[in-house]
């Protein structure tokens, strides 16, 4: 499944990737996934918001935390990278 990098950060030492889904479908994060070829600690859950009244909600949008914080500089915004389960 293919995600485009929309934003990195670093949170007290955690490595956080937010990606939006490019393919539709369903997927699941285990301890052997990688995003771009970097290890996945954990998929993190984030509330879903409304567009504008009335509107779809925005979902999908996901954010990833990275195993290894010093994997972070491989991410830059506007990447396609695939998330292999």
């Amino acid at each position: 499944m293919k995600f485009k990098i929309e934003t990195t950060l670093s949170v007290e030492g955690t490595a956080i990737v937010a990606a939006r889904r490019i393919d539709a479908g369903e997927f699941s994060v285990s301890a052997s996934s990688r995003l771009g070829g970097v290890s996945v600690q954990r998929l993190l859950e984030i509330p879903s918001k409304l567009l504008k009244p009335g509107r779809a909600l925005l979902m999908d949008l996901f954010v990833f935390e990275l195993a290894d914080s010093a994997d972070l500089s491989r991410f830059q915004k506007h990447d396609v990278v695939e998330l292999i389960s």
